[in-house]
């Protein structure tokens, strides 16, 4: 509301039967309690409001927004068994809708069955070229207990490798990356010299993509942007615990683990 407006917050108990339930993705009929936030602002373009829940979007300059916020709220409100509900005709303000079940004692179909990730102490080396997303990542993990080696390139992690190659059990790294070395090709590049590690490969393009890497090391994972910090803790974990590969098989073509998301 560039020139200042209303911001209304109100809640109220709703009951959705099934009709109303049908027509909206992510509705089911029942009693709910409803917390709704409008303003009176310029309101949200068709093509940024499709995105908004995503993490690591954002419309704000480099420096000035992460793209986590809403995804976080989104997170928050998935793991209540609740839903958002988003309008926001161009022009005519936004109005957002949580919708969460009015108690605790919730049934256990309803009940978000992700299992949470372990943590760890390994160290992982973490290549990403977008910074904002690397400490992200870096973040995660280290919130998990990870010691994490980092760099911005596939050229700056060579560099990284060469110092501490011993300590690194995993490589996190993004597919597409500047200066001629992509995440595919450091991971084979790094594996060849030690088959033991174990590789994350991070794209934001299709899972379909991963499966054109074929590397001589041990076990590749792949996880798709954008992801939960769960969703990658699991995935680092599972890759870390997985049993490796025999160095008289790792030089056979692997096709990369995908997790479901």
């Amino acid at each position: 509301m560039p020139e200042g407006g209303v911001l209304t917050v109100s809640t109220t108990a709703v009951v959705i039967g099934d009709a109303a339930a049908a027509c909206h993705a992510g509705r089911r009929p029942g009693e709910f309690i409803c917390l709704k936030v409008s303003d009176t602002g310029c309101g949200i373009p068709p093509e940024n409001l499709a995105r908004i829940f995503e993490p690591f979007y954002t419309t704000k300059p480099p420096g000035l927004g992460t793209g986590l916020g809403l995804a976080t709220v989104f997170g928050i409100v998935q793991e209540h068994a609740g839903w958002l509900e988003v309008d926001s005709p161009p022009g005519s303000g936004t109005q957002f809708k949580v919708f969460l079940p009015p108690n605790l004692d919730l049934p256990a179909s309803l009940v978000a069955s992700e299992v949470p990730a372990g943590k760890g102490s390994e160290t992982i080396l973490v290549v990403e070229d977008e910074a904002t997303v690397r400490d992200y990542i870096v973040t995660v993990l280290e919130h998990y207990g990870y010691r994490i080696l980092q760099a911005g390139s596939g050229v700056d992690a060579l560099e990284v490798w060469k110092w501490h190659s011993s300590r690194i059990a995993l490589l996190v790294t993004d597919m597409v990356m500047p200066d001629g070395v992509g995440g595919a090709e450091l991971a084979e590049k790094l594996q060849s010299q030690k088959p033991s590690m174990k590789v994350v490969l991070m794209s934001g393009y299709t899972k379909e993509m991963a499966g054109k890497f074929y590397g001589r090391g041990t076990q590749t994972h792949f996880i798709q942007k954008p992801f939960q910090p769960n969703a990658l803790a699991k995935i680092v974990r599972e890759s870390l615990d997985e049993q490796a590969i025999p160095e008289d098989l790792a030089s056979s073509p692997a096709i990369p683990h995908t997790v479901p998301l």
